[in-house]
């Protein structure tokens, strides 16, 4: 449905803890003034590892009373190559929602089809916002042809991964926590034979992961960085003065594969790593 502006920048300011690396309004038909707007939000599954709202969240219920508005949450996958395929799916099907969040590339396709709203005229009207997130330079990653069509913040960059280990399953066990190559193998091996959840079942992994492919980072991505970094070789790049350089082309990338083969040959990590997605080892993970 077509709402005005105002309505928009409210609900803007309700939901400013989502972050939205591009923001873009669809169009639709006036709302009837006998009831509530339906505005749907996509928002980005991987701002939090929490679930989505339960249908009795208190928030949707704030948004109708103060805005008028039946606000209908769904979170985008997290994986942003899947991101992509759901956002463009659904422009196929000219069933785009009213509010999305969409990386540059793609949001490229969609303004010359006219499937997204320009926004100029909402920077005025939240100025204390506008001078915080959208200067000059953010505001041209989102302009074509003289109009801004999404409000552009900070999309994702490179982050580094930690290691976690169950410390219950460690006391259990009687294990300290590892500190080199050698110890974490010997955990991972106790976590996978030795049941350390105490259910009488083989159903345990020492480690679990999934394989992360983009264009800022190489194979096999950053769960794996842990194993990797303790070689001196994660990430694509090496960029100290001294050994500058590709690091899959490093001696100490062939010693961290060796590692990496020898847990899946140990069967010490999830079998199911390489087909995993991102929504798919969380699940795991959750379960333990």
């Amino acid at each position: 449905m077509k709402r005005t502006c105002t309505v928009c920048i409210a609900l803007i300011a309700l939901l400013s803890l989502v972050s939205l690396p591009l923001f873009s309004q669809g169009t639709a038909d006036q709302a009837k003034a006998s009831g509530p707007t339906t505005v749907e939000l996509w928002y980005g599954a991987a701002i939090t590892e929490a679930g989505p709202p339960p249908a009795d969240w208190v928030g949707f219920q704030i948004i109708k009373d103060k805005l008028n508005i039946d606000l209908k949450l769904t979170a985008l996958p997290s994986n942003e190559s899947d991101q992509d395929v759901k956002v463009q799916a659904a422009a196929a099907a000219n069933n785009l929602p009213d509010l999305f969040m969409v990386r540059r590339d793609v949001l490229t396709r969609l303004v010359p089809q006219g499937l997204v709203a320009p926004v100029d005229d909402l920077y005025e009207k939240m100025p204390i916002r506008t001078a915080a997130h959208y200067d000059e330079v953010s505001r041209s990653h989102a302009r074509f042809n003289g109009k801004t069509y999404g409000l552009a913040d900070p999309g994702s960059i490179t982050k580094n991964e930690g290691l976690l280990v169950r410390k219950d399953w460690l006391d259990k066990l009687g294990l300290s926590v590892p500190k080199t190559t050698d110890e974490l193998l010997a955990v991972m091996r106790a976590f996978t034979f030795d049941d350390p959840d105490g259910n009488g079942k083989d159903d345990t992994y020492g480690y679990g992961a999934f394989q992360e492919i983009n264009n800022y980072e190489a194979w096999p991505g950053r769960r794996l960085e842990p194993i990797f970094g303790a070689f001196g070789v994660d990430g694509t790049w090496n960029m100290t003065a001294s050994n500058a350089g590709l690091n899959i082309l490093k001696p100490e990338f062939f010693d961290a594969m060796t590692m990496l083969k020898q847990m899946v040959d140990e069967g010490i990590i999830d079998p199911n790593w390489l087909a995993y997605k991102k929504d798919d080892f969380r699940a795991a993970w959750k379960q333990g």
